[in-house]
């Protein structure tokens, strides 16, 4: 059973710029701190924590950026497709694809989202759980992921996130 799940934020930066980091430098999304091994410009070994008061669960995931799309005109779109699955006991943790939306405002700042899908890790077992709380801990490591994104983007971030 895939869940859905988005975020979405305004980044105070003109589109033109966040459009370039996504399509040449998407592993600049990435918080430095995360960081564990730069693969190449659209790979990345991360260490990613999920917090289920008192536990914090970690595994290092392999993030995959890519392909890059802008369309631009009248209405423009930038958009950069992530997946990212734990590198070791995979069946444990769920794998993650979506991608980043930017999309210019008026006030020369962009919108960024990130909508996407996860599947929950261990078969049927694995939903149940998920949907009596570990969706808890996969929506905040999507959203830890997706605010220290903007943070990269931004330098700064007013953290006001929808999400589900």
């Amino acid at each position: 059973m895939k869940r859905s799940v988005y975020q979405l934020d305004v980044v105070d930066r003109p589109f033109g710029e966040v459009a370039d980091l996504l399509h040449s430098r998407p592993n600049e999304l990435i918080d430095p701190e995360d960081l564990v091994e730069l693969r190449d410009r659209n790979r990345a070994v991360v260490e990613l924590d999920a917090h289920l008061s008192p536990f914090c669960i970690s595994c290092q995931a392999l993030v995959e950026f890519g392909p890059f799309t802008q369309i631009d005109g009248q209405m423009s779109v930038a958009t950069l497709r992530v997946r990212w699955e734990a590198l070791e006991h995979r069946s444990w943790f769920p794998t993650w694809s979506g991608e980043f939306e930017a999309v210019p405002r008026a006030d020369h700042t962009t919108q960024l989202g990130f909508v996407g899908t996860y599947q929950p890790p261990m078969g049927p077992v694995g939903g149940l759980a998920d949907a009596v709380i570990l969706h808890r801990v996969a929506d905040g490591a999507l959203r830890t992921f997706f605010e220290n994104a903007l943070i990269q983007l931004a330098g700064r971030v007013d953290v006001q996130s929808d999400h589900v």
